[in-house]
C-alpha cells in the first residue's frame, strides 16, 4: 500500500484541492504528503478546506512538505486547521511566507502610511504554530520554519512555541535574516531553561547574527548541553566570524562529546554535531 505521495516541483496550481480529498481518501496508508513548489497559494487552502480536513483527519498522515509555496500567513493558518495534531510529527513550511507588499515601496506622509496599513500583510506564523502544537496530543517533532521572513517581532511566539511544545526535537529557523543574536540567545536560552525540552537539532544559519558572539549566547549553548536531552546537532552563521568564536564554540561542544565531537567551520557558518556510533 502506498505510504509516500510525492507531487513535489509540478506546476499543479489551486485547482489541485479539488481532487487532492479524493486522493487521500484512497490512501489508507498514507504517511508522507509532498507538495514543495507546486505553486499553491493561500486559494488552495480555501476552496475545499473543509473536504481536505476530513481527508486528513481520517488518515495517520505523519509527514508534510508544503515548502515554496506562497501560502502566506493565512494558508498557513488554513493548513493548520486541517492536520490532525496527533499524527503529523513532520512538518516543513520553508518560504511559504512572503514579504510585505509595502517592503517594496517608499511611502512617506500620513496618506501613504495608511495605505501601507491596510496593504501590508502580517506575518503570524509562529503565532498560529503556537496555537497548533497547544492542541491536546499533539507530537510535532521537527518544524522548518526557514526563509519566511521572521524577523525579532516573532521571538516572543518562536519561545511560547519550544515552551508549549515538549516533543519538539528540530527547530529550523535558517535563511531569515532579521533574526538577529538577541533573538537567537533569547530562543536557545529558552530552549536552555526548559527543562523538559527534546530539542536536539536547532539550526540559525543565514540569520542575521554578527560577531562577536555574545557570552549570554554561549552559556546557553552550554547550559543546554548539561541538560538530559542536550544538543546534537547545531548550525549557526555570523557574520565576521573570528577564530575566537569558533574555538569558543568547539571547545563547549567537545567538553560534552569528547571524541564524538564533529565540528565543521564554512566560510562564516559552524556545524557541530555528534559521530554517530557504528
Amino acid at each position: 500500500m502506498l505510504e509516500r505521495l510525492e507531487l513535489s516541483h509540478n506546476l499543479l496550481g489551486d485547482n489541485i484541492s479539488d481532487c487532492l480529498p479524493t486522493i487521500i481518501s484512497a490512501l489508507p496508508r498514507l504517511l508522507h504528503l509532498g507538495l514543495v513548489s507546486c505553486d499553491l497559494t493561500k486559494n488552495f487552502l480555501q476552496h475545499h478546506r473543509i473536504k481536505l480536513s476530513n481527508a486528513l483527519q481520517a488518515r495517520a498522515v505523519q509527514s508534510i512538505n508544503l515548502s515554496y509555496n506562497k501560502l502566506g500567513s493565512v494558508g498557513v493558518e488554513h493548513l493548520l486547521r486541517c492536520l490532525k495534531p496527533s499524527s503529523i510529527t513532520d512538518l516543513d513550511l520553508t518560504g511559504t511566507i512572503q514579504p510585505g507588499s509595502t517592503n517594496h515601496l517608499d511611502l512617506t506622509g500620513p496618506i501613504q502610511t495608511c495605505f501601507a496599513k491596510q496593504t501590508c500583510t502580517r506575518n503570524h506564523l509562529a503565532k498560529h504554530l503556537v496555537s497548533y502544537v497547544q492542541h491536546p496530543g499533539c507530537v510535532l517533532q521537527n518544524v522548518v520554519l526557514a526563509k519566511c521572513h521572521l524577523t525579532q517581532d516573532h521571538t516572543q511566539d518562536l519561545i511560547r512555541l519550544v515552551q508549549k511544545c515538549p516533543s519538539l526535537r528540530c527547530l529550523d529557523l535558517n535563511g531569515n535574516a532579521k533574526l538577529y543574536q538577541a533573538d537567537v540567545t533569547e530562543i536557545v536560552t529558552a530552549v536552555s531553561k526548559s527543562t523538559d525540552s527534546c530539542i536536539e537539532n536547532v539550526n540559525v544559519s543565514s540569520c542575521g547574527m554578527v560577531a562577536p558572539l555574545n557570552i549570554d549566547l554561549l552559556d546557553a549553548i552550554q547550559d543546554k548541553l548539561n541538560q538530559r536531552i542536550p544538543f546534537r546537532h547545531l548550525v549557526l552563521s555570523c557574520k565576521g566570524l573570528s577564530e575566537k568564536d569558533v574555538v569558543s564554540l568547539q571547545e563547549i561542544w567537545r567538553t560534552k562529546w569528547a571524541e564524538s565531537a564533529e565540528c565543521h567551520v564554512y566560510a562564516e557558518t559552524v556545524t557541530l554535531s555528534v559521530k554517530h556510533s557504528e
